[in-house]
């Protein structure tokens, strides 16, 4: 992947072109990656089954998480697939030149129409279909002090289309507008850390709660950062243009006045490789 990038004082763009010579290598991290930020989900889904039913005590024949996610439609992957890189642009291109973002956990296992979907294909053995996607934050971010005290956030929107689609770039900036400076989704990560068996989760857990309680204006050590990742399969050929999304400054439809770090990523059929990692027969 070939990164080009841009900063100037409250905005930066950053340009990714994939080199497909090199997708073999990256696939086998890719892959991990995308299993591991839906396995909280998965696991969620087994804890609720819980232990045997049968009086004699043979387990479970019946694993809820079965073909969750990849025998979802595609454009819920597609959607997915956004969201996890939105995360990894945010832990590895280091927005602002700041290196110590993390994400704690994803949203996922709140996505409730596909697990409702994927009990009704269960039982009419109906295909796939098109369903809403969760409301919400796409993927949040964070960066804590010395202290473990939350001093960021950044909000990640993802979008990802096979060909370009102005109309998703335009939505994720008016999205990233929003006035907020607590995420909707404090709660939910609180919830999905409760249940990890990470060591760190508890310190996470503290650390949110925190930034719960401070209210709508946690006070002038906090700041709100936005970002875009926008993933498509086909980038611009007139003019000489590299990029569908400004490098100089923000789009028109991002109206407030905070830092706003874009990542544009071009990628080489897009649906193969989301079919790959997820597994798609």
């Amino acid at each position: 992947m070939k990164v080009q990038a841009t900063s100037g004082g409250r905005y930066e763009h950053a340009l990714a072109l994939e080199d497909g010579d090199h997708r073999s290598v990256v696939l086998p991290r890719l892959q991990a990656l995308i299993s591991d930020a839906h396995e909280d989900a998965r696991a969620r889904l087994r804890r609720l089954v819980g232990g045997s039913l049968d009086p004699l005590g043979e387990p479970n024949k019946k694993d809820p998480a079965d073909g969750y996610p990849q025998r979802l439609h595609i454009q819920t992957l597609k959607g997915y697939f956004g969201e996890v890189l939105a995360g990894v642009v945010a832990e590895n291109l280091h927005p602002f030149g700041m290196k110590d973002w993390e994400v704690p956990a994803y949203l996922f296992r709140f996505h409730l129409v596909d697990f409702q979907q994927l009990d009704m294909m269960d039982q009419t053995h109906v295909d796939a279909g098109i369903r809403p996607g969760r409301t919400g934050d796409d993927c949040l971010a964070f960066r804590r002090d010395a202290d473990g005290n939350i001093v960021a956030a950044l909000f990640c929107e993802g979008k990802c289309t096979p060909d370009h689609n102005a109309g998703m770039i335009a939505d994720a900036h008016e999205k990233s507008s929003l006035g907020n400076l607590l995420p909707v989704d404090l709660l939910q990560l609180i919830e999905i850390l409760e249940d990890s068996t990470d060591a760190a989760a508890a310190r996470w857990v503290d650390a949110l709660r925190s930034l719960y309680f401070q209210g709508p204006n946690p006070g002038p050590g906090y700041e709100r950062f936005d970002q875009v990742t926008y993933i498509c399969g086909r980038g611009p050929v007139k003019n000489g243009r590299k990029n569908w999304i400004p490098s100089a400054k923000p789009h028109d439809k991002y109206t407030a006045n905070r830092r706003l770090h874009v990542a544009e990523i071009h990628l080489n059929d897009v649906e193969k490789l989301i079919k790959t990692v997820y597994g798609v027969a």
